[in-house]
Order: structure tokens, then sequence, then C-alpha cells
């Protein structure tokens, strides 16, 4: 045996990278590797197969059952029952052994598990002395779905009752919760209650709303004080519960992924300078994810976020489209409600579109277009530390030449700058090559950048007096092009490390037009290094 390998900490790092069969057989081999191979082994554990398997045969009672709709995945579900009395013997060996291994446990509601009736759990808590976490005293991290899910795969009475038996499992060291709420559960929630007002190291909450109201989160949020939360997932919540999160000390990461129900926005220009005096504090917020249908619920949640805010993340998505007016206003609410101190990476885009479907991949620009519907970024320069961009709207951003001019002075490390369209346009790009140019010579950090501008006055022989430049990726939308050979001279020209040009995000492909056709052309002219970093990826 190699003298490393004496070394504790050496193999239980070598432990963790193994998959559990490797760990296992680790633990088998080499009696070095005992310890730290079955703490792979057991650290992460979904049902109860492995406590099934350290108990005598002859105590259970075993049923098959048959999941329905999603759940069912062709394996049968196996329960166990009580065939006589339960005895702290048959749990000594778990108990002993391997109890104290288990870090994360996952009641989830698919086929193919074993799971324990609820006589035989009920009989566990009683010759546990009704201990909580008697099962994992150590568990960190719990994923407990609900009766609903888990009815569909063993039964009503089942799922009704068996959420109290949780306290088996959850202790004091339980610091990540992953949880669904369900209306006309009483006893579900109870045992959720329960819970939350014994654990005071929760740092994780990610918590959903099965059906029905979404009040019950807001009930379930605004209930406890939550010292030691450091991130906090959720659907949506209420107004008057933004303001109880904003005053947690260490939230540090909000992500909501289906905002509803906020009243409708101030409008906002680039001449306004007053904003909402927000009760929400958010003093130790680092991360800000947002997702709605609707791009105005994200920015009336933007406008209860006061300026002071340490936010460094910010994330708007809206998955329906939003008119210019909708985005134009999201743009100016973040210029005042963000803090241009400490906001290093924003995305702000919607994802579908009002002229077609984007499931189809085939958009067409509608015949009638508004030439004034560009949005305007410009506001966004005053936040000097930004090192990513992407802002991507169905209407064009406006980029100009003096905004590529401004640009490098106003964010000097940018890494990362995607503006080009994500749906075919044919309103002609205020910019051309030089400006592409300019904009690389004066960001020397630039590795990601999406712009569509005119590629028609390009002759194939320039090369800028800063080339080579760095850049790795490259998003073009369907940019002007006439000769695809002299652009790919140009790009191979100044931009060599360049992975394959992009057109759109997501597949969308359009209506093929002659300037899309060039762009394959160029595509498929060379082998091009592969890059999967791209934000648009």
């Amino acid at each position: 045996m190699h003298r490393c390998l004496r070394i504790p900490e050496v193999v239980r790092e070598i432990c963790g990278v193994l998959q559990r069969s490797g760990a296992l057989s680790m633990a088998l081999t080499c009696r070095q590797f005992l310890e730290p191979g079955l703490d792979k082994v057991w650290a992460d554990v979904t049902a109860f197969n492995a406590l099934i398997a350290c108990m005598p045969e002859d105590l259970w009672r075993v049923e098959e059952r048959v999941g329905e709709g999603w759940a069912n995945f062709g394996q049968p579900t196996t329960v166990y029952s009580l065939s006589r009395a339960l005895r702290s013997s048959d749990i000594d060996r778990y108990l002993k052994f391997y109890a104290h291994r288990i870090r994360v446990f996952r009641i989830l509601g698919c086929s193919g598990f074993k799971w324990i009736d609820l006589d035989a759990l009920q009989a566990l808590q009683v010759t546990t002395n009704w201990e909580l976490g008697a099962l994992s005293p150590l568990l960190e991290e719990m994923v407990w779905e609900g009766p609903d899910t888990m009815a569909s795969l063993l039964g009503e009475e089942w799922a009704s009752h068996f959420s109290p038996s949780m306290s088996l499992l959850w202790g004091p060291k339980l610091q990540s919760l992953c949880l669904t709420l369900e209306e006309g559960q009483p006893l579900h929630a109870t045992s959720i209650n329960g819970a939350t007002t014994l654990i005071t190291k929760l740092k994780r909450l990610d918590i959903m709303m099965q059906g029905g109201d979404q009040h019950l989160i807001d009930e379930y949020l605004s209930s406890y004080p939550w010292p030691g939360l450091q991130y906090l997932r959720a659907s949506t919540i209420a107004p008057s519960t933004i303001h109880h999160l904003g005053s947690l000390p260490c939230l540090a990461t909000l992500e909501l992924l289906s905002l509803k129900g906020n009243p409708l926005p101030l409008l906002y220009s680039a001449t306004t300078h007053s904003t909402l005096i927000s009760e929400a504090r958010f003093s130790n917020l680092k991360t800000l994810e947002l997702e709605s249908a609707e791009l105005a619920q994200i920015t009336a949640f933007i406008q209860q976020m006061p300026a002071t805010s340490p936010v460094e993340v910010l994330v708007c998505i809206s998955s329906e489209y939003a008119p210019p007016l909708e985005a134009q206003n999201a743009v100016e609410s973040i210029r005042l409600h963000a803090n241009p101190n400490t906001l290093r990476s924003l995305l702000l885009r919607d994802e579908s579109d009002e002229y077609g479907d984007m499931i189809d991949e085939s958009i067409e620009e509608p015949l009638e277009l508004d030439p004034d519907a560009s949005i305007d970024i410009a506001s966004l320069l005053a936040f000097k530390h930004l090192t990513f961009v992407q802002v991507l709207f169905k209407e064009t951003i406006l980029v100009t030449p003096d905004l590529i001019a401004r640009i490098p002075e106003a964010w000097p490390g940018l890494t990362v700058l995607d503006l080009c369209s994500q749906i075919p346009s044919t309103r002609m790009p205020l910019i051309d090559h030089t400006h592409l140019l300019y904009l690389l010579r004066r960001c020397k950090s630039l590795l990601y950048l999406g712009l569509r501008f005119d590629a028609t006055k390009i002759r194939g022989s320039e090369l800028d007096l800063g080339a080579p430049f760095a850049l790795r990726g490259l998003r073009v939308g369907d940019s002007p092009i006439l000769s695809p050979s002299r652009v790919l001279g140009f790009l191979e020209r100044n931009m060599p490390d360049l992975a394959r040009p992009e057109r759109y995000i997501g597949g969308v492909t359009g209506v093929e037009s002659l300037y899309m056709r060039r762009w394959k052309k160029v595509e498929k002219s060379r082998a091009w290094p592969k890059d999967s970093g791209a934000p648009w990826h």
C-alpha cells in the first residue's frame, strides 16, 4: 500500500469522489477505506431501503404496490409492515454503525423504493423514545415531498399520516430543507411547523406550493424569525412577506420562480429620480433571481428593493413577451433600485414571443413594426462594477455608436456582453465591424459578445492593432452579411480563439433568410474551437 493511503484525509478525499458502488468496493476490500467508504455509501439516502436491509427479515410483512400516473416507472414499490413486535435489538446494528453517517435523506414519490408502513414507523418512534432524528442524528439536508405526491405511490392513508414520522429523521443539525406545502393537509402542515420550531441551524430553505392558494407559503415564512437562513427559494410571496424577508440578517440568496400577485409597478422613465421608500432592508442579500410570466411582476418586486441592498447578481426572467414600455420600465427600475456599488452581474430577458410559438422553432417577424420600439439601456452604464451583462428582449436593444463608445469606460471589467435580439429582425443595425473591434480593443477582459452589427462592409483583410483578441464566443443573430469568406477571414485574423459564431438562443431558427444562409456558410467553413462556457449555451 502506498504510504499516502495511510493518511486519513487522503483516503477520505478519494472516497469523496468515488461513486457509491466504488466506495463500497473499497470499503470491503481495504480496512483503511472501511470507515470513509461507508460514510460515502450512507451519506445520501432515499426512502428506507438501507434501514430495512439492516433489520431482521422475520420482522417484516411485505406488500408490493403499483404507483399511478407519473410516479410509476415500471418498478414495483415495496411496503414493509410489522409481522411481530419491534424490539430495540432489531435496530441496534443500524443505530450503532450507520445512522450517524447519513447527511441527506430524501422522501420522493418515485416507484422502485422500499417504504415502511405506518405501524412500523410508530413502533420505531416508541422504540427510540420519540427522540428527534433518532434514525439520522447528524442529518444536514432533507428533501420532503408532500402527501399529494406520495399518495399516488403509496395510497391516501399512508400519505396523509406519514408526516409526523419525519421526526425520526430530522434533528437539530439540519441545515437544508426542501419541502412542499399542500392545501387541505393539516397534519402535514402541523408536522412542518413542529420541525421548523425546533430546527435552529437552518441555512437553506426550498419551499413550493402543491396546488391551492399561495397564502400557505406567506403564512409559513412570516411565522418564524429565520435567524440563520442564508438561501431561500420559493414560487412567489406576497408584498407583506417581502418586508419580513427583508429583515432577515443572514439572507444572501433569494430565488422566486413564479412571481404573481404584486400590484402593478410605478412607471419610471430616464428622467425619474425619486423612488418608492421600501421598508425591506435586505442588508445581506447578494443574489436575487426573479422569474414570472409577466415582466411587470418582476419590476414591481424590484421597486420594493432599497438601493442600499448589496445585491451583486440580479437575474430577471419573464416567460412571456414583454412590450417595449414594460421592458424600458424594468431597465429604469433597476437603475433606481439596484446598488451601483455592488451590482456585478445582470441578466434581464423575456423568453417567449407574441408573434409565434417558440416550440415550433420557426418565428417570423411581423409585417408591421414600430420604428421607435427599441429599448434604451444607457441608464445601466451607471453600474460601474458590472462584468456580466445580458439584456435580451424580443424587441431590439438600441445599440448605437455612442453606446459602444461609452461601454469601455463604464464597464472596464466586462467579460460577457449580450444585447443581441432573440428573434429574426430586419431592422438595420446602427453599428458595424469597426465598433466591434473598438469594443474588443478597449475591453481587454471581454470573452463573450452578442451584438447585431453590419458585416456587409468587411473586406476580410482588416487586422486591428490590438489583435489577436481573446474573444471565445460571438452571437450575431441575423446581422447583415454579404461575403461569408471575407467575414471568415476577418474573424480568423482578429479572433483566432473564437468558437463557432451563434445566431439565436435555444434553437430558434426563424424564417430562412439569405443572411442566415450566409452565416451558416461561415459556420461550416472551418473547424471551430469548442467552448461550452458561453452564456447562450
